[in-house]
């Protein structure tokens, strides 16, 4: 076999594996991530289908447990039901607000959101 053929060859072997590799390459979807919450100073986290925790800016959990009580599009309502304490947290803020129903209004607490991620499946 000549050098020229030996070439030839390894660019052909090159060329199918650009076109093997892009037929198995996967589009990928950024989204936003209903489960982590970030703010400055930490984060809200959900830690199993209907509970949440929030961290401090040192990823440390705080000792408050949240239950999931409302999902409306891209809003969500926690409860700390020991200090009957809920959390509101939108794509941009987040509120809070002493006791009541489930709802209604709430008083800024962070600014923030929901963090974005890659779906490549």
């Amino acid at each position: 076999m000549t050098a020229r053929a030996s070439v030839l060859l390894a660019l052909i072997a090159v060329a199918i594996g650009c076109c093997m590799r892009d037929a198995n390459a996967k589009l990928c979807v950024e989204s936003l991530s209903s489960a982590i919450w970030k703010h400055n100073d930490g984060s809200f986290k959900k830690v199993g289908p209907k509970t949440w925790r929030e961290f401090n800016g040192k990823n440390e959990p705080n000792a408050e447990t949240f239950e999931e009580v409302l999902k409306e599009g891209t809003s969500i309502v926690i409860h700390d039901k020991a200090r009957d304490v809920q959390v509101l947290l939108k794509e941009d803020v987040a509120g809070i607000k002493q006791g009541g129903d489930i709802g209604g209004n709430f008083n800024q607490l962070y600014q923030g959101g929901f963090l974005k991620v890659m779906d490549c499946t």
